[in-house]
């Protein structure tokens, strides 16, 4: 079951339960640890290193994962692992503005079982180079395929596009001055490097305003899956709107009346009375007809590492912090720790020494708190559930679930609007 918090304690890392899973006609116990990545890191990301450790940060296990794309973890001879531990990946980004980021994403109150980190696939077999005629008179533009979107005000006389595969199809959207929003379908795109495309002949989109919290500033974001289904391969970017410093209770979305029957919906708002509190949430499947906040809350009672402290209130599946620490040197560190609802303070783990020699300004006594969230995921009954659902599946989120929701209160500063995140956003 979900957890209704309203006022949690300071330290609930509990658990009594040891993990027995069947993989491959093998039964691994408490002794095992596996970690798979499966398409997991982006083209400038570079995979670091997975470490466990127990409830009070005491480092169990550690594996390097630098060109690895599996490997097993096992505690000190002639012990265990305990019931409930803490994992940790850590992986670096590419550069930007001279420094990379440290990611470590850690999870609490785990179980020993075999994990597979899958995320959203990548496609860019080649590139099209679409020349338009016959443009109408227009103040905003969309072009689509599954591997690129590009947008802006007044559509170009070409656009050269990504593909994700050979052939792709394009998805055109038009904000024409006569006649409203107009879409134009290509097919069989990349066959040549040259795709002439005449846009006096277009199709009206359909248009449907659906109902949101008010809002302070909000972006949003409709998408279409080819195939249905299958939302780990690429989609079409349909419609969007961004509105930083604007008040709205509602939004219209603009799509094809009949090409798509699987949709993505993303929105992002923030709390007019407060601009540290943010709300997000993903659908997958139908197109929404209106759109609720999580209800709860967040309290940070004490922000500093070692005593870090929160109370929440709401029905939700996971609890997450994420922390921040940007030295002088050639890198900057951010910090996620994701735990239950239960999780309301908990330790940070000890670094592995190899680890600290290799990123000399990573400790934790130095993080600021950057946000704290809630998030709830439709169909998952528990932290636990997720945990499975994620790791040990094999299976991308957004494939199993058909919308999951979140609260976020940002607490080093205030909010003015994200765009939907990439593909670690889960």
């Amino acid at each position: 079951m979900k957890r209704v918090l309203l006022l949690i304690p300071v330290i609930a890392l509990l658990g009594t339960s040891s993990c027995v899973k069947k993989k491959q006609n093998t039964y691994y116990t408490q002794n095992h640890f596996s970690a798979t990545f499966d398409n997991y890191f982006n083209p400038g990301e570079t995979g670091i290193m997975i470490f466990l450790s127990d409830l009070s940060g005491n480092l169990l296990a550690q594996a390097s994962i630098e060109g690895q794309y599996h490997v097993n973890l096992y505690p000190a001879y002639g012990t265990s692992f305990p019931d409930l531990f803490v994992e940790t990946l850590v992986y670096t980004g590419p550069e930007s503005g001279g420094k990379s980021t440290v990611y470590l994403y850690s999870y609490l109150q785990v179980k020993a079982a075999d994990w597979i980190w899958t995320t959203f696939e990548s496609g860019n077999a080649d590139t099209a180079n679409l020349s338009f005629s016959g443009i109408p008179p227009q103040t905003g533009y969309s072009v689509s395929s599954k591997s690129q979107w590009i947008h802006g005000g007044v559509l170009p006389s070409s656009v050269a596009v990504n593909l994700w595969s050979i052939p792709d199809n394009i998805y055109i959207l038009l904000n024409t001055s006569a006649n409203g929003y107009r879409y134009k379908w290509l097919t069989g795109v990349g066959n040549s490097g040259n795709y002439p495309v005449n846009l006096s002949s277009t199709s009206a989109a359909l248009t449907t305003t659906i109902p949101i919290p008010l809002t302070s500033s909000y972006y949003w974001q409709l998408s279409g899956y080819l195939p249905s289904g299958e939302h780990a391969k690429g989609y079409y970017t349909l419609d969007s709107g961004d509105h930083s410093g604007s008040y709205a209770d509602s939004i219209t979305l603009h799509y094809p009346e009949t090409l798509f029957a699987d949709y993505d919906f993303f929105i992002n708002t923030i709390d007019p009375s407060d601009p540290h509190k943010e709300w997000y949430q993903y659908n997958f499947g139908t197109i929404p007809s209106r759109i609720d906040h999580l209800d709860g809350s967040i309290t940070v009672l004490d922000s500093l590492p070692d005593h870090f402290r929160v109370q929440t209130t709401g029905t939700y599946d996971r609890l997450g912090s994420s922390w921040l620490y940007n030295p002088t040197g050639a890198y900057r560190y951010e910090w996620n720790v994701y735990g239950s609802p239960t999780a309301t303070s908990f330790v940070f783990p000890k670094l592995p020494a190899t680890l600290v020699t290799n990123f000399p300004g990573l400790n934790s006594d130095s993080l600021k708190l950057s946000s704290v969230e809630i998030k709830d995921f439709t169909g998952i009954s528990s932290y636990a559930d997720l945990i499975v659902k994620m790791f040990e599946s094999g299976k991308y989120i957004a494939n199993i679930v058909p919308k999951y929701s979140a609260l976020v209160y940002h607490y080093s500063g205030s909010k003015t609007g994200i765009k939907r995140s990439g593909k670690k956003s889960f």
